[in-house]
């Protein structure tokens, strides 16, 4: 809410704009439905399913073993901006590129982070089943903190 000082109908706007402005992705677009800032985020984790269905559907498989909700993080992820997710600096450097190139790199960016924690993710649902369920899947939190923003740039 501290965006445009906590007016809600100019956040809705300016996201609005970010996620649905002239330089963004035609098949976000084409997804647009009514429903305020939340369906855009939701969009967005539909089309990262999407794309991790084919680029690396061992990591889904991983994260279902494990009864881990991928989409309730990836909302959290998108509705902070990867703020307090990424180290500050790439957070920036990150949001930097969403509003120059556009919101499907939120996708893009996404993916190359659950790319980035597949083998922390791999090895924690291994885990996860020699212990037979008994112990508390945990996310990689600290896997994504080591993720570098330009690194993943020619992703």
């Amino acid at each position: 809410m501290a965006l445009c000082k906590g007016d809600i109908a100019k956040t809705k706007m300016v996201l609005d704009t970010l996620l649905f402005g002239k330089k963004n992705c035609v098949a976000l677009l084409h997804y647009r439905h009514a429903g305020g800032i939340d369906s855009g985020c939701t969009i967005i984790v539909r089309m990262v399913y999407e794309v991790l269905e084919c680029e690396c559907p061992e990591v889904i498989v991983a994260l279902e073993e494990m009864g881990f909700p991928l989409s309730s993080t990836l909302l959290l992820w998108i509705r902070q901006s990867f703020v307090g997710i990424l180290s500050f600096g790439d957070a920036l450097l990150l949001n930097g590129i969403l509003i120059a190139l556009g919101v499907d790199y939120y996708v893009y960016f996404t993916v190359a982070i659950l790319r980035h924690l597949q083998p922390a993710i791999i090895k924690q649902s291994s885990l996860y089943r020699g212990l037979n369920g008994a112990a508390k899947a945990h996310f990689p939190i600290r896997d994504v903190r080591a993720f570098r923003v330009v690194d993943a740039l020619d992703y």
